[in-house]
């Protein structure tokens, strides 16, 4: 921008009348205060990291999740691209993501007429090519209605939709597809009241239901029941210690861990309850750090990790609608800790679990009130975030499960807030 500084390759750079300049951050590098008219950078990569390569990525190839983003070599510390998405004026940074890692000293990079990512690493004395290969999604058979915040699993090889609602009520219905016919059929109505946003996971062949409300920020209840797919028949279990909707659950070790959600009031809850099937009795565990709604969940190697959600007090005032940050629990010690937080901050997301990672995928919502295509994947082990092909139907308020290496995502609303879909979509890595 006319008129502002931005520093010097040079720190020892003199101005016009030999004194010196302020170049790095508030000028401490020099000694000197910082000149009136110098300009923040827009985003730190991190220490000790030199960028070198630099790129607007122009083409639609990866599925067009990287078009207008700027990639970054990081040369020797890192050894990787990291993806920075820009806001729709370019003038801030709304993401940022590791890419692609395991480069020797990268330094140049460019983008090939097809999209293929072309980086040369002067440590290995050669160019590689990264082309692009994320992931595909196929349109399968739509549910018979069309249903926002749903619940539901995987089970025996089978998707299990629960409650949600229709732009008629709210139901206590249960559709099963199954992938193998492409078909639809009707379970048995999950017991006690009709509600949206319920919790729900499978555990040593069952599926169990907990929570949800029979309002969008109110009625919150603390049913739980539990689906017998040989008897075909729900019975309750003991009750929550707190009524919650848009909770997320996780199974870990032969417990169920509930987790999160919004209390009867309308404010997002921080507490964590455990289920002991063996008992049906609950106990509490350790609270997370953020109070978090409508986050999304995976259990990846034994831990439960929390991905965004929501932040909302009761008199309505959200705090966060779209937070990006990441939790994770270990059962063994009761603690959480934070891990590095998702590209894209959103809530009401699908997710599923692939290879030992987890794909997070829609959400709501843009500054805009749309829905979310993002599709990124997170690896545990090295803590890094990845994009994949983004949805083909934007949506939030979906139901995933992941069936025999093929992640199933079912419902929604492909607008932000009251907005419904009974599409059926899969993605295949």
């Amino acid at each position: 921008m006319q008129g502002k500084y931005y520093g010097h390759p040079n720190p020892y750079r003199k101005g016009g009348v030999w004194s010196p300049e302020c170049v790095f951050k508030d000028g401490s590098y020099q000694g000197v205060a910082a000149p009136s008219n110098y300009v923040l950078p827009m985003y730190n990569l991190g220490a000790h990291k030199s960028a070198d390569g630099i790129i607007e990525y122009e083409g639609e190839a990866f599925a067009g999740a990287l078009a207008g983003d700027l990639l970054i070599t990081n040369y020797s510390v890192g050894d990787d691209i990291t993806d920075v998405r820009l806001s729709a004026d370019g003038r801030s940074v709304v993401g940022a993501a590791r890419l692609a890692g395991g480069f020797n000293n990268p330094l140049p990079i460019t983008e090939g007429p097809d999209g293929t990512i072309y980086v040369g690493e002067l440590g290995a004395d050669k160019v590689t090519a990264l082309v692009p290969t994320s992931g595909t999604w196929t349109t399968k058979q739509p549910m018979p209605k069309a249903v926002l915040d749903a619940g539901g699993r995987a089970l025996g090889g089978k998707l299990c939709v629960i409650d949600g609602k229709t732009t008629a009520a709210h139901r206590s219905a249960m559709d099963v597809f199954d992938p193998t016919t492409s078909q639809w059929t009707t379970g048995p109505s999950l017991p006690g009241p009709a509600v949206e946003n319920p919790a729900a996971v499978t555990l040593n062949g069952e599926l169990y239901a907990f929570g949800g409300s029979t309002s969008a920020f109110s009625g919150a209840v603390n049913n739980a029941a539990v689906y017998d797919p040989r008897s075909k028949t729900w019975r309750r279990l003991a009750p929550m210690g707190t009524a919650r909707a848009g909770a997320t659950t996780q199974a870990i070790d032969g417990k169920i861990y509930v987790a999160g959600g919004m209390g009867g009031n309308g404010a997002s809850l921080a507490g964590v309850e455990v289920y002991n099937p063996t008992t049906n009795t609950w106990s509490r565990g350790t609270a997370m750090k953020t109070r978090r709604d409508n986050p999304g969940s995976a259990n990846l190697g034994g831990k439960l990790y929390v991905f965004g959600g929501r932040t909302r007090n009761a008199d309505g005032t959200t705090v966060n609608g779209t937070l990006a940050t990441v939790e994770r629990y270990n059962p063994a010690t009761d603690t959480w800790v934070a891990r590095t937080p998702m590209p894209t901050g959103r809530r009401t997301m699908a997710v599923g679990t692939l290879g030992g990672r987890a794909q997070v995928m829609g959400g709501e919502k843009t500054g805009t009130g749309a829905t979310f295509a993002a599709n990124e994947e997170y690896d545990p082990l090295a803590d890094t975030w990845t994009k994949l092909t983004p949805m083909p139907t934007p949506r939030h308020g979906a139901v995933a499960g992941t069936i025999n290496g093929v992640v199933y995502v079912v419902g929604g609303g492909p607008k932000g807030g009251t907005s419904y879909t009974n599409v059926n979509e899969a993605f295949t890595p």
